[in-house]
């Protein structure tokens, strides 16, 4: 799920309502720090890729992706490539969900290979794509209370003001 971020002060922060998702909390993305806070009680018997303990058991991978083209702000339940396209990629890390146009198969105009991606944050911070927050930090995971929180902080974390245009999305932790 995502959703358009709303530019506020020195922080961006995405807003989930219950509106057609049954998600409701913030990302927010402060001068080097990331918090996640959402309540996923109200998706615990929705239509998720097989069913919550099978999306939600082994914690939810989580990226900034590259574009939001929807009409809607609100509109959470459709997010694949022709929506977000691929992760936010400015450092050319290449990981195999890149949107960056510099990554591929390492040949002709796509010369850094995907399948070379092997992100190792914490020894190199240009291992990981900027927007595979999942790599940088670990899968957020999701309490017997159905809460998926997390507080991340880095110096090479995204700024606030690259974030417009750009969307956040939560993917299942399984696949």
């Amino acid at each position: 799920n995502l959703l358009l971020l709303a530019k506020a002060a020195k922080q961006y922060v995405a807003t989930f309502t219950s509106d057609g998702s049954g998600i409701v909390g913030t990302v927010t993305v402060d001068m080097g720090q990331v918090s996640v806070d959402l309540d996923l009680s109200g998706v615990v018997d929705s239509g998720l890729p097989k069913n919550f303990s099978y999306c939600t058991g082994a914690g939810l991978s989580y990226h900034i992706h590259k574009i939001w083209t929807h009409n809607e702000a609100t509109d959470t339940t459709v997010c694949g490539p022709d929506y977000t396209a691929g992760h936010w990629d400015p450092w050319h890390a290449c990981g195999a969900a890149s949107g960056n146009e510099y990554c591929g198969d390492g040949n002709g105009t796509t010369c850094i290979p995907k399948a070379d991606y092997d992100p190792d944050f914490s020894a190199d911070p240009f291992s990981a794509e900027v927007g595979d927050w999942s790599s940088k930090y670990g899968k957020v995971t999701v309490d017997s209370s159905y809460m998926a929180s997390t507080e991340q902080n880095s110096f090479y974390e995204v700024l606030p003001g690259e974030m417009d245009g750009l969307s956040v999305v939560f993917h299942c932790g399984t696949g």
